[in-house]
């Protein structure tokens, strides 16, 4: 089972990405990539990561006129390689070892990997006694607590660097008030909009042709 930390982490970006569908169908029909290319500047991974995927989601990508002057092409397509886990996230990892100042990494990753450690090595081994013939003695099984140390050490290895901007009291506040938000919303909730913004796209495009029709 992934440790209550794991738990958490999982839990913020599945928030993460919640916020995203919420921000969008709830706007106007605009879709402006400028947070996901200041998150990559940034190097905050684990926001740009909740970012793409939400955009690259069926609640999102189907939207076709929300799209159409957002550069997905340009802009979004390229970053999808950060969230691809192609070869074990090959392509991310050779970004993390490049890597030179502040960065909040993508947990996803490691959360994978403890998930694969949990599951494959037990918490305990029996082993044969050498004192009793026939008898088995119950050891603590080290190698699982080796390499979740190992994961946990190349997490923690990003928080040696800190960004120089200060905490922003009220940004934090409402950061902490939308995930709240974000957290109450079913999944069905952002269906139900996206199914009502596609509903409007339709109707904007009849309008749409109907003004080039009269030559507008």
């Amino acid at each position: 089972m992934v440790p209550s930390s794991g738990h958490k982490l999982s839990t913020f970006g599945s928030v993460s990405r919640r916020l995203v569908y919420i921000s969008l169908i709830s706007s106007a029909y605009l879709i402006s990539l400028t947070g996901l290319q200041k998150c990559r500047i940034l190097q905050n991974y684990q926001s740009m990561s909740a970012i793409v995927s939400a955009l690259s989601s069926a609640v999102i990508s189907r939207l076709r006129y929300t799209w159409a002057h957002a550069g997905r092409e340009s802009l979004l397509e390229p970053l999808l390689k950060y969230n691809s886990a192609h070869e074990n996230y090959s392509y991310y990892r050779s970004v993390l070892n490049s890597v030179d100042g502040p960065c909040v990494p993508f947990c996803g990753m490691y959360l994978q990997s403890i998930v694969y450690v949990e599951d494959r090595h037990p918490d305990t081994i029996m082993v044969e006694s050498p004192s009793m013939p026939g008898g088995q003695l119950t050891l603590i099984h080290f190698v699982k607590p080796m390499k979740l140390f190992e994961l946990v050490t190349m997490m923690l290895r990003f928080q040696g660097k800190s960004y120089c901007f200060p905490e922003n009291a009220v940004t934090t506040r409402f950061i902490q008030s939308q995930t709240s938000m974000a957290a109450a919303k079913a999944d069905s909730w952002c269906w139900e909009r996206s199914d009502e913004h596609q509903q409007g796209e339709l109707s904007y495009s009849d309008v749409r042709k109907g003004l080039e029709a009269a030559g507008f």
